[in-house]
């Protein structure tokens, strides 16, 4: 390392080291104002199900919210819908827990094939869950 980059070097650890008692207690302001914080959505469980026509699945569409630094938000409003195949997501809008975590029961449609049910927060971050149905037997079909 050069002389002048190992003096930027501490000069820039020399800012950190000042601007960080400033910043022990996190944001200021209500926590619950996550507007301008980074978010990423991440599935937990549920994607990539297979079940019955006009059943609802087995396992919980669950997905966390974190922010930029890899910590779960709380308190964020989901809303669940429904993109393909029918069907129906229960609850319409869910907030995250304490971890982070959203869930979603999905019933699918009637149709046997691809079935879609998206999370949206925010408005304009989404995540997609995907499901197959299965047609149902030839002795479902009999009256």
């Amino acid at each position: 390392m050069t002389r002048r980059v190992r003096h930027r070097h501490t000069a820039l650890l020399a800012a950190v080291a000042i601007l960080a008692p400033a910043c022990d207690e996190g944001p200021t302001g209500d926590p619950a104002d996550t507007a301008a914080t980074v978010l990423w959505l991440s599935i937990v469980s549920g994607d990539s199900q297979i079940g019955d026509t006009g059943r609802l699945l087995e396992d919980f569409l669950v997905f966390r919210v974190t922010d930029a630094a890899g910590r779960p938000v709380a308190g964020i409003r989901v809303e669940w819908e429904v993109v393909a195949g029918g069907g129906q997501v229960s609850g319409k809008r869910h907030e995250t827990d304490i971890e982070g975590l959203a869930a979603g029961n999905f019933t699918l449609g009637p149709e046997p094939g691809e079935h879609v049910a998206r999370a949206l927060v925010r408005d304009s971050l989404a995540i997609r869950f995907t499901a197959f149905a299965r047609p149902p037997s030839p002795e479902e079909l009999l009256p």
